[in-house]
């Protein structure tokens, strides 16, 4: 993506929101950051810990409201288990979003000729709604990258994403040189731009939680390769002090302080795409309930790496003990599942 843009689907799923007088409360005992300072539409990457101090989960958490926080694409596990010692007057709230990453040299111009909008000025880790002409609905677009370099997300309900993907892919691909960009390119993003990754650079300490393991949530068990020891699951987690040479400290810094774009220079206005008004409507993929899941249906992400442009593969989940599932997002669908029957049984 050195000189045109790419587009990711992959972290489409569960949206967990906390939302009550003690959220903020919550949410800063969870984590290592300082949660009070944190302005409205603005988002923190959060980095969570257990009590032995190892890193039990990390993920982009925005503010929206004075009591309200909201987690995309991360395990919210640290929340949960402090909602369960009943200290904290919260709620949580679970929803099913769309995730589209876009970074590369050419990736702000793209959103904009796609979203017809000016996001010059739209600071790193802000979020701002705009409706996707064409279409008439509303697409939060968010600032954030693992380096500073541009690269934004588009988010929304579920529903709306088949058709957000392929027109905002349609525009990509014919005038900016978008790519898909697939899991295993993902993870190497994430190790250039200096940012540790959860499930790629280490193991989350939840693993080894009895609490975690007992609720039913640990739905794909880390199998270990490799030179340690396979029965040594604690080679396998970090503290946040132990990556501070591996880029988190400095990455967060220079994700902040990045500075503004140059405001973008005036021009006509250019016509709607060719795409505007064009809908498509993509399969759901059914799954048996099983013993310990009880789910029917899954939202399945519009294009994946390996199939065309226009299709979608269907994402079969299997419910046994000890069987394989399928992609992150067959996971995240089931977590209000697994999430409410336990929150509700403290």
């Amino acid at each position: 993506m050195e000189r045109g843009c790419y587009i990711h689907a992959g972290i489409s799923g569960a949206e967990v929101t906390i939302k009550g007088p003690d959220a903020q409360a919550l949410v800063s005992m969870s984590a290592i950051n300082d949660c009070y300072k944190w302005r409205l539409n603005f988002g923190k990457h959060l980095v969570m810990c257990d009590e032995n101090g190892l890193i039990s989960s990390h993920a982009l958490v925005n503010r929206t409201a004075e009591d309200t926080f909201v987690m995309s694409a991360g395990n919210p596990w640290p929340w949960l288990k402090l909602l369960n010692t009943g200290k904290y007057q919260a709620e949580p709230i679970f929803g099913d979003i769309y995730v589209f990453q876009c970074a590369g040299p050419k990736s702000l111009t793209c959103i904009e000729d796609f979203l017809q909008a000016d996001l010059h000025d739209l600071k790193c880790l802000e979020t701002r709604t705009i409706t996707v002409p064409g279409l008439g609905i509303e697409t939060l677009v968010q600032r954030i990258g693992m380096s500073g370099t541009l690269s934004y997300e588009l988010r929304g309900p579920a529903q709306d994403g088949p058709a957000v993907y392929d027109a905002f892919y349609q525009v990509g691909k014919a005038r900016y040189d978008m790519k898909r960009l697939g899991w295993r390119t993902y993870f190497v993003n994430h190790t250039e731009g200096g940012y540790p990754q959860t499930s790629c650079s280490f193991s989350q300490a939840c693993d080894i939680d009895p609490d975690f393991i007992a609720s039913g949530m640990n739905l794909l068990p880390p199998v270990y390769t490799g030179s340690y020891d396979p029965a040594n699951a604690r080679a396998r987690l970090r503290t946040p002090a132990r990556w501070a040479g591996a880029g988190w400290p400095n990455s967060t810094t220079t994700l902040w302080v990045a500075p503004p774009l140059r405001p973008r220079p005036q021009r006509p206005s250019a016509p709607l795409s060719p795409w505007s008004g064009t809908t498509r409507t993509w399969p759901i993929s059914t799954i048996p309930s099983s013993a310990t899941v009880s789910l029917t249906s899954i939202w399945s992400c519009p294009v994946r790496p390996s199939n065309p442009p226009g299709q979608c593969r269907q994402s079969p989940l299997q419910g046994g003990p000890g069987d394989r599932c399928g992609l992150g997002q067959c996971v995240q669908q089931i977590f209000p599942q697994v999430y409410l029957p336990m929150y509700h049984r403290r």
